[in-house]
């Protein structure tokens, strides 16, 4: 009788084992048989779009001889922890298992979070092994925009004078002050071997209440909000830090989160051109380096509901091609709840790219993300020349700022 009930026991873990393993999604097996077909696709990978003097890049050498795995990568960023193995809560260090998840789905950079920094030596240590895990090295990123939002100066352990919020370093008037902020900002982040800031934030605060942008803000003034933020995107560049202007098209003017529910900016683009625009146009002006978009919907200037990062006219018509913006464009984290429970990780992602995106923001879906972009390119509704246009864009930001040596 016993033997019987043992008997039992592990044949009911064995199909539990089984059923598990079959109902989990084996990205890696799906991903090797989406590579071996792209070998089979005759791919335009015609960078006619670089321009002549650029031709003796290193980024375009680069281009030239990247894999599609390679190339898709470099369209997404994730948070480190997404690397981990799903018994392991190590945030705080690089382990092989990390590497060896990198080496099958690699990204374009790291957005460090809260459970990724404990102390100095800990955070150089991380960063050093993030920067380097591939052979193209990593964006490393952090919100790090003052008062309550100062993710390493807000950390106990770390002996940083605490910048405060904008809005109240921006009362005094002077751009001046902002600059000398954001530059001590910058200084230390470049220590801690981090290269790019998402921040300034760019929104223009006119919501009577309920705003979630609040003291992140400089003000309701456009105008001097212009000034500080162009002064905030010239502090950070004082260290080497690529600047990332946020929450395009601006957040400032509407109550709530966009991350969670769908919120629309109910403006018409002449209006906003005149107010929530007119402090991004300086960030441009002042050479920003990325430009962070929002899930915000603006209804009466795309004539849809599809969140702006979704948004082929606002990313590509208006950002793009209106306002002239030739650097990177970065969706805001397709983790939101506004975003993951309408869409699926790769539908969006692939959306977002073709709608003009350079660069998407994840969290653990990325490997969905991953093959959904390399099943689009292998079935053309995503061209290759689309890819290229982006991968080509965070290479030659990388090698400005000394990433592809």
């Amino acid at each position: 009788m016993k033997v019987r009930k043992i008997g039992a026991l592990i044949l009911i873990f064995v199909l539990l084992f089984v059923c598990l393993c079959g109902c989990a999604p084996d990205y890696d097996r799906a991903t090797e048989k989406l590579l071996k077909k792209s070998k089979t696709v005759n791919f335009d990978n015609n960078l006619d779009f670089v321009e002549d003097e650029d031709r003796t890049s290193v980024a375009y050498q680069i281009i030239r001889s990247m894999g599609i795995k390679e190339k898709i990568g470099q369209l997404l960023v994730i948070e480190p922890d997404v690397l981990l193995s799903n018994d392991s809560n190590n945030t705080y260090s690089v382990t092989q298992y990390m590497r060896n998840e990198y080496e099958k789905y690699p990204v374009a950079g790291f957005i460090l979070m809260h459970d990724n920094i404990k102390n100095p030596s800990q955070l150089n240590y991380l960063t050093k092994e993030l920067l380097t895990i591939g052979s193209i090295k990593s964006f490393i990123g952090v919100e790090e925009e003052g008062g309550d939002h100062l993710r390493i100066a807000g950390t106990n352990e770390f002996s940083l004078d605490k910048t405060p919020a904008m809005k109240d370093i921006a009362q005094n008037g002077e751009p001046g002050e902002v600059k000398q902020a954001m530059s001590e900002i910058g200084k230390y982040l470049f220590t801690y071997n981090i290269n790019f800031d998402l921040a300034p934030v760019a929104d223009v605060l006119t919501a009577k209440s309920g705003s979630i942008i609040g003291s992140r803000s400089f003000g309701s003034d456009p105008a001097k909000t212009a000034q500080f933020v162009k002064a905030a995107v010239e502090g950070l560049h004082e260290h080497q830090i690529m600047s990332a202007a946020k929450h395009f098209p601006g957040h400032g003017s509407v109550s709530g989160d966009s991350n969670i529910q769908s919120i629309d900016v109910n403006k018409t683009w002449e209006e906003m051109l005149e107010s929530d625009i007119v402090p991004f146009k300086a960030a441009i002006e002042a050479g920003t380096d990325m430009i962070v978009v929002s899930h915000l919907t603006v209804q009466k200037v795309t004539g849809d509901d599809l969140p702006s990062s979704l948004s082929y006219e606002i990313m590509t018509k208006k950002l793009r091609q209106e306002l002239g913006f030739d650097g990177i464009i970065m969706t805001e984290s397709f983790s939101a709840d506004v975003i993951a429970n309408t869409y699926t990780p790769g539908a969006a992602a692939v959306t977002a790219i073709k709608a003009g995106a350079d660069i998407v923001a994840l969290s653990d879906s990325y490997k969905e993300a991953f093959n959904s972009i390399l099943k689009a390119l292998n079935e053309g509704t995503l061209s290759m020349k689309r890819v290229n246009e982006s991968v080509w864009r965070v290479l030659k930001t990388k090698e400005k700022y000394g990433l592809l040596q």
